[in-house]
């Protein structure tokens, strides 16, 4: 079982914090354009149950997720289900002919980073503005705790504090300005 321990903070200066990931050492992985469409299913409602189904191209890539509930309070950690897709369309036409219904698209530029075991995000989402993830890779619900205390050391050390965490998802957020409008 792959569980994704993560991390998020809205942030003003992306340009900031790629230049102290540098210096600290970081490994640059490459620049990345998404898009993700997220899906709700047909016999319940995944914001109730804390899912997300989602269908993510990256530069022309297809992948399709399966995140399970958070498992804590502290960060967004769920287990993780990720697999690549030949047909990214024929995929979304068999999600919505079982009844699964796409949510607006989330598009944003990734620019991925490595130092150690943790990969640093530094997105500019469409709409939302400047985020960066933090994210480790653990086997079993034993190793969370320490993975996040990890997390929010990086965090520290880039001047980011606790205060300033998201546990809302990108697409959580774009719903939040788009119900503010009505």
């Amino acid at each position: 079982m792959t569980i994704e321990v993560e991390l998020k903070a809205r942030v003003r200066d992306l340009f900031a914090i790629e230049r102290a990931l540098l210096e600290q050492g970081a490994k640059p992985l490459g620049k990345e354009q998404h898009i993700d469409v997220y899906f709700n299913a047909p016999d319940r409602d995944f914001a109730v149950t804390d899912e997300a189904l989602r269908l993510r191209v990256v530069d022309g890539v297809s992948l399709l997720t399966y995140k399970g509930p958070k498992l804590d309070k502290r960060s967004k950690t769920r287990v993780e289900h990720e697999l690549e897709i030949q047909d990214g369309g024929a995929m979304q036409a068999v999600l919505q002919g079982l009844g699964f219904l796409p949510r607006p698209p989330v598009k944003k530029t990734r620019q991925r980073y490595e130092l150690d075991v943790v990969e640093y995000c530094l997105d500019q989402v469409d709409g939302l503005g400047s985020f960066m993830e933090l994210e480790i890779l653990v086997e079993t619900k034993d190793e969370i705790g320490a993975a996040v205390d990890l997390l929010e050391s990086r965090l520290e050390g880039l001047g980011i504090s606790k205060d300033q965490l998201l546990r809302k998802s990108y697409l959580e957020l774009q719903l939040d300005i788009k119900e503010n409008e009505k």
